[in-house]
């Protein structure tokens, strides 16, 4: 079971939260931002993916001739016997390290997504008007939406 909030907006809209990690979130970054209407965020892990994904390619390619020589130099040490010298292997664990690096930064902004999405498009939508009026349990989101009403049609019944 999954806990969803329910946020209602004053024209009778309603909006369903799933709290918790966002698998969304996690795999779609910026598009999912957008769709959720976080404008500044979505914008931010845009340029964030841009320059990281820049970075990435920029290193990619001052660094493949440092990867064909250590594979040559793998090839040597396995196939013939010679020994690896150190200073070729510290220069591709420099140089790829930079590679690792981009695709970190690029891992940890889904991550951070996957994490605080939800969080981010909640305070979004107080943000434009909606207002916070429960917390259900279930299964999914049409099951929630379905609690969410029958509750409130016992509400009414109990007033009336």
């Amino acid at each position: 079971m999954y806990q969803y909030k329910i946020f209602k907006h004053p024209d009778g809209k309603i909006e369903l939260i799933k709290q918790g990690w966002s698998w969304t979130a996690f795999s779609g970054g910026f598009i999912w931002g957008c769709y959720k209407k976080l404008w500044f965020k979505s914008i931010g892990i845009f340029l964030l993916s841009c320059i990281a994904s820049y970075l990435l390619l920029l290193g990619t390619l001052y660094i493949l001739p440092s990867t064909r020589q250590l594979l040559i130099l793998l090839h040597d040490y396995v196939f013939h016997g010679q020994y690896v010298r150190t200073g070729d292997v510290q220069l591709y664990i420099i140089e790829n390290g930079f590679i690792m690096l981009m695709l970190l930064a690029m891992f940890l902004s889904s991550i951070m997504l996957g994490l605080k999405g939800m969080l981010w498009h909640a305070k979004n939508l107080v943000i434009r008007g909606f207002e916070e009026v429960d917390t259900v349990d279930a299964l999914n989101s049409e099951s929630a939406m379905a609690v969410y009403l029958k509750t409130k049609e016992r509400e009414r019944e109990n007033v009336i």
